[in-house]
């Protein structure tokens, strides 16, 4: 096999954890995301940008994805109930 091959294929998979660690933790999975990219790489990678984000809600009143803590939507400025 190639070195140079085995090389790009290394930076390859590095680059895929890493992007799945900062995906991951933007979705409150930060190591989920890294095992995910350690263990399947690239695909890792794509079941970590296709998995759903737990810091963010559906709206009650627009369905825009907002953060769980917020009191008033930054889409429809309406104020949102307590129990969100």
């Amino acid at each position: 096999m190639d070195e140079s091959f085995v090389m790009w294929f290394f930076i390859i998979w590095l680059t895929c954890v890493a992007i799945s660690a900062v995906v991951g933790a933007k979705r409150a999975n930060p190591l989920g995301g890294t095992f995910l990219g350690v263990i399947l790489g690239p695909l890792g990678l794509l079941i970590v940008l296709l998995s759903e984000d737990k810091n963010r809600i559906p709206c009650q009143f627009c369905a825009e994805k907002i953060q769980k803590k917020v009191k008033i939507c930054p889409f429809c400025q309406k104020e949102l109930a307590e129990s969100t």
